[in-house]
């Protein structure tokens, strides 16, 4: 044991960083075990502890670049394989991603060190950089650590603080046991694990039930065509694409509800309305009143802009209002994001954003919400909208990342909007992971990922708003707040000793 222990003193500080990043992304889908994505996340405050606020910039930077290198990396699928950029260039830009989302870990590590004091700081600075990551430059959430927290006990707390709270709890508890296991005060090596084994234990009993029945249940059909994204833009492909979903349709004409992907018709909405949507509605309801929401590229009211939208057929549209960088819109200087979306074989102009807040569609006389693809990672920005709807449709097209990881990381961060809003959500995909999840949070059904195929979900309606749909991240903030003013207190309190 003597030998492993000084071989395990002899391995640098940035190899132990590099490793550190990559266990936290166990509790990460495709893995999702929880607890050891928590020991990654211990590993970095350890690190940071014992070192100058340089020092832990430069290990939370290498901590990032294996945490998000791994973790995020997939972006260069969507750029080489089907954007048709170069190589170097996609790998360049996968490269500068994760670079960006490094800095700022290795920010939060050199302001840990340099200016709060507590056995909290870490936790809470590792934190506020996360939080400032999911909103800056329109934000990219990612590996946010509640995410990894959705098979957890702290799971029960996501109605309550949502994913921010979530992480920012299960990271304190383990600030607390790190704490405990470097105190000197025989008091606190016990008292902290007994703490923080008092907040596990306790954290079912922050669950709780803030929705209600509302309605009978509905049969809601979602389609997943597996029209992969190398074919789904080709002219050929156009009318077996339509015949693929018409067929697929008719399948589940006695349900209440069927959903088609985010832009599974690679059209233009007014030539597909009357030629094809509206007759197909009309055979759909010949023996039942079926409603039908499909993705499909919408005219806006500005010459050559497009909505990416969501279609009910004879009955109102979504707008998709938060747009990806780049790939629905050119950031910035035009002139530069339009070169860039060149580069990445993007032909399509700018889409248009949507409104802010949108009604809801109906179906049996209830409402119900819906996100398209990246804004299901953006819960405190649907929040109100969500608590508008007695269910949510995520309709995506994650074809874009082939077969990655990306996949089941999205429908992760789709769970944690289950159990914020406790509601159904139904995600369709045009390649996967099409799936009902539970307002548990449960994956109830899926397809795997490029199969042709349906599911059936007989889904129950609620209504009532939790109290994150409520608050939003008010209780998360006031958490921060408060925990950053104890730390500049107690520095303060040592430098005028």
């Amino acid at each position: 044991m003597q030998a492993i222990f000084s071989f395990l003193a002899k391995i640098p500080t940035p190899l132990w960083a590099l490793l550190a990043g990559v266990v936290a992304l166990a509790g990460f889908a495709p893995t999702n075990i929880w607890w050891l994505g928590l020991i990654g996340y211990g590993g970095l405050f350890y690190l940071w502890q014992q070192a100058t606020p340089s020092k832990a910039a430069l290990i939370g930077l290498l901590f990032g670049l294996a945490h998000f290198g791994f973790g995020v990396s997939w972006v260069y699928i969507s750029i080489n394989r089907f954007g048709g950029a170069p190589l170097p260039l996609a790998i360049g830009l996968a490269a500068l991603l994760v670079l960006y989302c490094s800095l700022f870990v290795a920010a939060s590590g050199w302001l840990a060190q340099k200016f709060i004091r507590g056995w909290w700081a870490a936790a809470v600075l590792f934190m506020v950089g996360d939080w400032i990551r999911g909103w800056l430059f329109t934000g990219f959430p990612w590996l946010s650590p509640g995410y990894g927290m959705v098979d957890s006990p702290f799971a029960s707390t996501a109605a309550w603080v949502g994913v921010y709270g979530m992480g920012l709890l299960a990271l304190l508890v383990v600030s607390m046991l790190l704490a405990a296991f470097d105190s000197r005060r025989e008091t606190a090596r016990i008292a902290m694990p007994l703490t923080a084994a008092v907040v596990i234990l306790s954290l079912p009993i922050l669950g709780g039930t803030f929705t209600t029945v509302a309605g009978n249940s509905l049969n809601v059909a979602v389609l997943q065509g597996s029209v992969t994204q190398d074919k789904k833009w080709l002219p050929e492909q156009f009318r077996p694409t339509l015949k693929l979903y018409r067929d697929m349709s008719f399948e589940h004409r006695d349900a209440d509800l069927i959903v088609w992907p985010e832009v599974a018709i690679p059209g233009r909405y007014r030539d597909v309305k009357s030629a094809y949507l509206q007759p197909l509605k009309q055979q759909l309801n010949q023996q039942s009143n079926t409603e039908l929401v499909v993705g499909v590229l919408k005219e806006s009211d500005e010459a050559g802009r497009y909505y990416n939208a969501a279609v009910q057929v004879d009955g109102n549209a979504y707008h998709k209002r938060h747009l990806v960088p780049f790939g629905e819109y050119a950031p910035f200087d035009e002139t530069l994001g339009q070169f860039v979306r060149k580069q990445l074989g993007i032909p399509l102009p700018d889409f248009k954003r949507g409104a802010v807040i949108q009604p809801p569609m109906q179906v049996n006389g209830l409402p119900f919400v819906i996100t398209l693809c990246y804004e299901n990672a953006f819960g405190h920005e649907f929040r109100q909208q969500v608590a508008s709807g007695s269910f949510v449709l995520n309709m995506s097209n994650d074809g874009w990342f082939g077969d990655s990881i990306a996949l089941q990381q999205h429908l992760q961060m789709a769970r944690v909007r289950a159990l914020e809003s406790q509601r159904w959500l139904l995600r369709a995909t045009n390649t996967g992971v099409t799936a009902a999840i539970s307002p548990k949070g449960e994956v109830v059904q899926q397809i795997p990922i490029l199969k042709q195929g349906s599911l059936l979900q007989r889904v129950q309606p609620r209504k009532g708003a939790t109290p994150y749909l409520t608050h939003g991240d008010k209780v998360f903030y006031a958490a921060l707040l408060l925990l950053l003013a104890l730390g500049l207190l107690l520095l303060w309190r040592d430098k005028t000793r």
